[in-house]
């Protein structure tokens, strides 16, 4: 008894995934072309200025009298909702001693879903909606969440792409660091 199986199914499927997979190559390699490289510890953070929710001037980048913690996030990505608790508790405890923490949300489309969530969420820190992701080309961002430590010289000194808890000790002796001026 032979069996017969019909392959062209599977042929036009392989086929379909291969070409799914080529033009979602072209179109990353076509966006990334506006996007600069991945920031290293060492460069000099670029200047971002955009409006916070509460419409006051968010800036990072550049020398500042202060350490910032800049949180690149989006309300659907679970890492970046799970972490952000952690972004308040931060503030409370290091932003007597000069740490600014600032989180800029690059959802699409309204406002709505990010004041929402900041909401529930009882942060006190600035929080700016970048629905164009201008801060991801500028930054060289590849995925969600990023965070960047910029020191007072405005150079990049930790960074880390996705949850910062998996090395949350690294990020605290980081802001130890900075914040003692090393």
């Amino acid at each position: 008894m032979s069996v017969r199986v019909n392959v062209m199914p599977r042929v036009a499927l392989w086929l379909g995934v291969g070409a799914l997979l080529c033009a979602s190559a072209c179109d990353r390699s076509t966006a990334r072309a506006n996007v600069a490289p991945p920031l290293m510890v060492g460069a000099a953070a670029p200047v971002y200025d955009a409006a916070a929710l509460d419409s006051a001037p968010l800036h990072v980048g550049g020398a500042s009298s202060d350490v910032v913690l800049l949180n690149v996030w989006a309300t659907w990505c679970t890492s970046c909702r799970e972490e952000f608790a952690e972004l308040e508790r931060m503030r409370v405890q290091y932003g007597e001693r000069g740490l600014r923490v600032v989180a800029v949300s690059v959802d699409q489309g309204s406002d709505l879903k990010v004041r929402k969530f900041v909401s529930q969420q009882g942060s006190r820190f600035p929080v700016a909606h970048d629905r164009e992701a201008r801060i991801s080309a500028l930054y060289g961002v590849m995925g969600l969440p990023a965070t960047y430590l910029v020191g007072r010289d405005g150079t990049v000194k930790w960074t880390l792409t996705g949850s910062f808890l998996v090395d949350s000790a690294g990020l605290t002796r980081a802001i130890e660091s900075s914040i003692a001026g090393r």
